[in-house]
């Protein structure tokens, strides 16, 4: 079984920049980005 509160603490301690888009056609909304993301582009 998937422990789904492990996979959104990787999620967020992830070097990686990584961010969670729904597509919301003709827009897209972004649902979650990481620190890593958030450092890469300045968001805060």
């Amino acid at each position: 079984m998937i422990d789904r509160q492990k996979i959104i603490e990787i999620f967020k301690a992830s070097p990686t920049p990584t961010s969670i888009v729904s597509a919301d056609d003709p827009e897209f909304s972004f649902v979650q980005m990481n620190d890593a993301y958030l450092e890469m582009t300045g968001g805060n």
